[in-house]
């Protein structure tokens, strides 16, 4: 199991300070990056500091924060789809690129692979002596997310085994054209096998509070999360009946968390 964090659950459970007062907690004695995944973001309402989307923010010696800037993300994933599209297929510079590329923020499934995209980038950077926590969006975007690595993993494989049929026919023509689309598309499902490797050793940390419909989305989250091979899931609760603070009851108090109150993070410095 490795350092990374996902913090889940329904929009308005405490997602966003839980994991703050999980990261601050865990930064007295490790470098540690709490990384909003949420295009709704509000990090920088709770720490009471104007948070600049798409940025490294450092709070403390050891704490850094960032918000997702999903607007800058599309644009640059645009701008890839243009630049593939300009070298990989020239027969298709005489259509209207940029108008076909402007109905990229109109597609169902953007944002989320905005989320992907996010995420992917700070794996990447990604040390093992660091922490990494993640502040996910709500129940319904946050599944979708996951849920789009492993349909695009699958896609891609059958993309792969389809170019390698058509490759094997062009070699029995003796057409000795090169294809530049295939290693692109290996090259795409290799990372998604490295990106989904590392998630299934993460650890998905749901949060709910007293409420029956954040209860009933807990489960489903983690009925989803375990149907799809994930393992590593552990229960938050905040602010249910008895406990006005955010406790992590299955994690044993390894790091000696204190019962905080979710208002209170502003004092935790």
């Amino acid at each position: 199991m490795n350092n990374i964090y996902f913090f889940s659950g329904k929009g308005g459970v405490g997602k966003t300070t839980c994991s703050l007062i999980f990261g601050i907690k865990l930064s007295k004695q490790n470098r540690v990056k709490v990384v909003s995944i949420d295009p709704a973001s509000n990090i920088g309402d709770i720490l009471l500091r104007k948070i600049k989307r798409g940025k490294d923010i450092r709070i403390k010696n050891n704490l850094t924060v960032k918000e997702i800037d999903t607007e800058n993300i599309i644009k640059k994933l645009k701008d890839e789809i243009k630049d593939s599209v300009e070298t990989s297929f020239k027969e298709l510079r005489v259509i209207n690129l940029e108008n076909m590329l402007n109905l990229i923020d109109h597609v169902p499934g953007v944002e989320e692979e905005a989320i992907l995209h996010e995420v992917d980038m700070q794996l990447k950077d990604y040390n093992r002596e660091q922490i990494l926590i993640f502040d996910s969006p709500p129940t319904a975007l946050f599944l979708k997310f996951i849920s789009l690595l492993i349909s695009s993993r699958e896609w891609l494989k059958v993309l792969i085994k389809l170019r390698e049929s058509i490759n094997k026919e062009k070699k029995m023509l003796r057409m000795e054209e090169q294809d530049s689309i295939y290693p692109l598309l290996l090259k795409k499902y290799e990372n998604l096998e490295r990106l989904l490797l590392i998630l299934k050793e993460s650890s998905y940390m749901v949060v709910r509070d007293s409420s029956p419909v954040s209860q009933a989305e807990a489960i489903r989250i983690e009925r989803h999360l375990k149907n799809l091979g994930f393992k590593n899931i552990k229960r938050i609760y905040n602010r249910t009946e008895g406990n006005d603070g955010c406790t992590f009851p299955e994690l044993k108090n390894p790091y000696g968390y204190e019962n905080l109150a979710s208002c209170q993070i502003q004092y935790c410095f």
